[in-house]
């Protein structure tokens, strides 16, 4: 068994060698270009024999890693390999992140030295917030969105462990305890008996699907708890057409590891069939769209090429992430005027929120210069909104709100 073992493990070692080989030969002329300008670059004036050996070298690897870096070769063929071996855990290029693979066939981001961190920092900053607004008249509503992996780290290999819920569980339960609102879209999500399709085999996010389901929830205690209309078309799917991009996108995780091992994903375009008007505004990207919603909170250039390890067709919704943006709904002047602070999950869910307002602002901490706090009492919405997954409750940033 040992014999057949290593003959396999050999001869893929020859196929991985062979790849390599026919990749390097039909990109040689532009292998070559890159490295006689790199020598030419470098090469002294008076250089001598082992000196032009060694400028060769180091020209020649450096030519080799960037057309390696262009064509994405190597990660194609290593996670291609790596699918042939049946492994489920995968060294990253980041040195603390190592990519598995989960019982149902997706891919998780997992740190190597994850442990469960201790969030009530976290908690106490958000329950500060909520007291200074409170004196304001302004209402918070903290989302804890769901990841992948659900509680119990159901899913994934037995080598591996992941405190994302965990840790929101503590965040949430302290929350609560200070008077917070809170809405736990795990509990929508976690009794679904198709809970894997609302998240993508290769990304770190849901679905628009996903996006979509957690926006009828929000709608609901809305409308329940905070007295505002919401106008039954918009969390009705029917009065909503899906177009489908088949195989089109390669996500963050599955970037790491290539096609061969992954596959890639569909994404959706949900939009609505009813009149829409809307503004969108980014203004430090100089971004101003006006006019339905497709052609101003949906950027569709994201999906008209296929371009597996350059694009992010995720990005199609609400174009990517920003500091600051800015919706205006010209068909429901009434609306509530909504601050949505965000990670990269309300991507999907904008364009949805956006329709329930008269005005919706989005701030992510990660980029926003100045004082979360000032500005919301300066700007004085009817309601902030966070929406945060499991994995935000590791990001320092996205809880200092001075």
């Amino acid at each position: 068994m040992k014999k057949r073992r290593h003959t396999w493990s050999a001869v893929l070692c020859l196929l991985v060698l062979l790849g390599m080989f026919a990749w390097i030969t039909f990109d040689a002329g532009s292998i070559w270009g890159t490295i006689r300008a790199e020598y030419l670059a470098n090469k002294p004036e008076h250089a001598a024999f082992l000196d032009k050996v060694t400028l060769t070298i180091r020209a020649t690897e450096g030519a080799l890693n960037q057309s390696a870096d262009r064509n994405h070769g190597f990660i194609q063929m290593f996670g291609g390999v790596q699918n042939l071996l049946g492994k489920r855990v995968i060294e990253d290029a980041n040195p603390d992140t190592i990519v598995v693979r989960l019982d149902n066939g997706k891919l998780q981001f997992i740190s190597k030295n994850a442990r469960q961190e201790d969030v009530s920092d976290k908690a106490q900053a958000l329950i500060a917030l909520n007291q200074t607004l409170d004196d304001a008249g302004v209402p918070i509503l903290f989302m804890a969105a769901p990841s992948k992996v659900r509680e119990g780290n159901e899913g994934l290999p037995v080598v591996t462990k992941e405190y994302g819920n965990a840790q929101m569980d503590q965040l949430v339960s302290l929350a609560e305890q200070g008077g917070v609102d809170v809405l736990d879209l795990r509990e929508t999500f976690n009794g679904l008996s198709n809970f894997d399709d609302y998240f993508f085999n290769t990304d770190h996010h849901w679905k628009p699907e996903g996006a979509f389901l957690a926006f009828q929830t929000l709608c609901t205690r809305l409308e329940g708890r905070y007295g505002f209309s919401v106008d039954d078309d918009i969390v009705d799917p029917d009065q909503y057409e899906t177009t489908v991009y088949e195989d089109i996108f390669l996500g963050s995780q599955g970037k790491r590891i290539g096609t061969l091992y992954a596959g890639v994903d569909d994404i959706s375009l949900i939009a609505p069939k009813f009149k829409t008007s809307l503004t969108y505004r980014v203004p430090l990207e100089q971004i101003e769209r006006t006019g339905d919603y497709r052609d101003s909170v949906i950027f569709r250039e994201r999906v008209e090429s296929v371009k597996y390890f350059g694009d992010n067709p995720y990005a199609m919704y609400a174009g990517g992430d920003y500091d600051y943006a800015q919706v205006i709904n010209h068909q429901n002047r009434g609306g509530p005027h909504i601050l949505l602070v965000r990670d990269s999950y309300a991507c999907a869910m904008t364009p949805f929120l956006s329709l329930a307002c008269s005005t919706l602002e989005t701030i992510d901490l990660r980029y926003f210069q100045g004082s979360l706090t000032e500005y919301i009492q300066k700007d004085k919405p009817d309601l902030v909104l966070f929406l945060y997954t499991t994995a935000t409750t590791s990001t320092p940033s996205m809880f200092q709100f001075s």
